[in-house]
């Protein structure tokens, strides 16, 4: 056989495989078919953005609570260090689910202590947006069985609506009631649902996700319900899962993540769960959208295709024409006992978002 039209053979699958890679994103060519949008301009991101994000150097590091600004400028951490020693023990302190006080002047947030891996307690903090005059809200102690998730604060800052996370048993929103009255709070359970409750703006609803059908048939759908365990209303059906539910704040319509498009992505609809349309599109993944002050904008988290990438906060015009990226992520070493331990490294997480 011909050795020249071996080699000409050989080139031109070599071709063809190095055209397959490309297109498909394999190996080092990736191509990112995300397209290119027109960016924000900075004078229309105004405001300021509480988060959770474990950017920090070393092993024990976890979440702690950050501020900064809606365009992206003036990044502060506000959380103490997450590792301390209590009688020689060794305790990892996590601090999530941000959120602000209706006056915009303080920051309300979940921290978890953990002493021993089965042993913990949560509570709610205050404190003041530069981080000082912290005082404990409500204190809950926590077993393998029961532990509080995500949470919001109602827009009369007296209640908080959290996901009740449970081991066995149903997963119920908690209502905590009168929650700056000291010890005299009241914990209200409004039967089995799921996670990311979030208030609407007049106090009256709560928007949230949950399972609807059972096994093979479970699905993550769109719920409301009246703050008094009333009126549950299913919003979405569709077969793609559908999650982190935030009404707009004149209460007309709600963001949320779904995967219907192929991949996790921001869409919006309204109240009542009609007109049901895509915001974002791209080779990336989207979670906990929040609406910006005016409601003209939509903050959420973004990652790449690889989740070991971490996640950085975007911002988006309603309509999805127009986007900004507000964070980056950070890549951190693997630091043990003040010493770098080998070439590890991991991307940082910024997530668990409110503005204003």
């Amino acid at each position: 056989m011909d050795k020249g039209k071996n080699m000409k053979r050989i080139k031109f699958g070599f071709v063809v495989i190095l055209l397959i890679m490309i297109s498909t994103g394999c190996g080092s060519f990736m191509v990112d078919p995300t397209p290119k949008k027109p960016l924000i301009p900075l004078d229309e991101l105004k405001g300021k953005i509480v988060f959770s994000s474990d950017r920090e150097e070393g092993y024990a590091t976890k979440e702690r609570i950050y501020m900064v600004d809606a365009n992206g400028i003036g990044l502060k951490a506000l959380s103490a260090s997450h590792l301390t020693m209590d009688s020689g023990e060794a305790k990892v302190i996590r601090d999530m689910y941000p959120c602000w006080t209706p006056d915009g002047k303080k920051i309300i947030y979940l921290q978890e202590t953990y002493i021993k891996p089965s042993q913990y307690k949560q509570s709610y903090w205050m404190m003041n947006i530069d981080g000082d005059d912290r005082k404990c809200l409500v204190n809950y102690y926590c077993d393998t069985i029961y532990s509080l998730g995500d949470m919001s604060l109602s827009p009369d800052g007296s209640t908080i609506v959290a996901r009740l996370l449970s081991m066995r048993g149903p997963r119920p929103l908690l209502l905590i009631k009168d929650i700056y009255a000291e010890t005299r709070y009241e914990t209200i359970a409004l039967g089995e649902y799921f996670g990311k409750p979030r208030w609407a703006s007049d106090g009256k609803k709560v928007v949230f996700f949950g399972f609807s059908g059972r096994g093979i048939q479970a699905n993550h759908d769109i719920f409301t319900i009246d703050n008094d365990g009333t009126n549950l209303q299913k919003l979405t059906s569709h077969p793609a899962r559908d999650a982190d539910p935030a009404f707009s704040p004149d209460g007309k319509q709600i963001a949320f993540i779904s995967g219907r498009s192929g991949g996790d992505h921001v869409f919006i609809m309204d109240a009542d769960g009609g007109n049901v349309r895509q915001v974002t599109s791209g080779r990336f993944h989207c979670n906990s959208p929040v609406w910006s002050p005016d409601g003209k904008l939509i903050a959420y988290c973004r990652s790449a295709i690889s989740p070991a990438q971490g996640h950085e906060i975007w911002v988006t015009t309603v309509d999805g024409t127009m986007e900004r990226s507000i964070t980056t992520t950070v890549q951190v070493s693997d630091i043990r006992d003040g010493k770098k331990q080998g070439k590890y490294k991991k991307w940082s997480d910024d997530g668990s978002l409110d503005w204003r």
